[in-house]
């Protein structure tokens, strides 16, 4: 995660908004696990975790250990606070590009809306690639893509480097990284866009069009696997 991202994400970490990231997040995230195939006893990774919602979902069903990764030191401290009766989870600061994980120690990466801030993707990608075992799978989910124009303006608005990818510069990236295969689908969250009637204009949606067709095109959903051939 750059700098520039930590920074905002710190203090966000102090406010309502590490909430309301989980609030706008958690029913595409449910869509996701509800197809994810999680196993009982999975080890987890959670790139980009925040206040640790996700980390803490995720291990609840599989009843595994899980870690969560976050480059924004108060986001880390706020998600150990949040998870005190899960024995289970550790949370730790770090950035995307030299996670402080063994090689093939973990079952499944999951990431919601995080690794586009990585200043160098290839090592992020290359870092999943490398703590996942053989036969292991990433989960990564992303609103911020090129066919969702919509989206377009984020990184202005935040004011951090963002990496505006297409679908097919992502599945790229992980081929090169030797993910094999790649999926990509699209996954919407089910609460919608809201009401028209409840819609205020922001700087992320100037228009209530502009609330609608972002929701109706979904978030980017990459699913992929390590070989079980890999020799990292």
């Amino acid at each position: 995660m750059n700098t520039e991202a930590t920074s905002v994400f710190d203090t966000w970490a102090e406010t309502d908004q590490a909430e309301e990231m989980q609030d706008s997040h958690t029913g595409t995230v449910e869509v996701a696990v509800n197809q994810m195939d999680l196993r009982a006893g999975e080890v987890i990774l959670d790139l980009g975790c925040g206040n640790g919602w996700a980390t803490r979902m995720l291990a609840g069903i599989t009843g595994g250990q899980a870690i969560g990764i976050d480059g924004a030191a108060n986001m880390i401290d706020r998600a150990k606070k949040l998870s005190t009766h899960y024995p289970d989870i550790s949370f730790k600061h770090a950035q995307f590009e030299s996670l402080p994980v063994e090689n093939a120690a973990v079952n499944r990466v999951f990431s919601m809306e995080a690794l586009y801030f990585s200043l160098d993707l290839g090592a992020a990608i290359n870092e999943v690639h490398r703590v996942l075992k053989p036969g292991g799978r990433a989960e990564i989910i992303i609103g911020f893509y090129r066919e969702n124009t919509i989206s377009a303006g984020w990184a202005d608005e935040l004011g951090v480097p963002m990496q505006w990818l297409g679908e097919s510069d992502w599945v790229g990236m992980f081929r090169a990284a030797g993910f094999d295969p790649v999926d990509t689908r699209r996954v919407v969250d089910p609460k919608g866009p809201g009401r028209e009637e409840d819609f205020i204009p922001d700087p992320w949606f100037p228009t209530w069009r502009d609330r609608q067709e972002f929701y109706s095109q979904g978030s980017l959903w990459i699913r992929v696997r390590k070989p079980l051939n890999a020799s990292q």
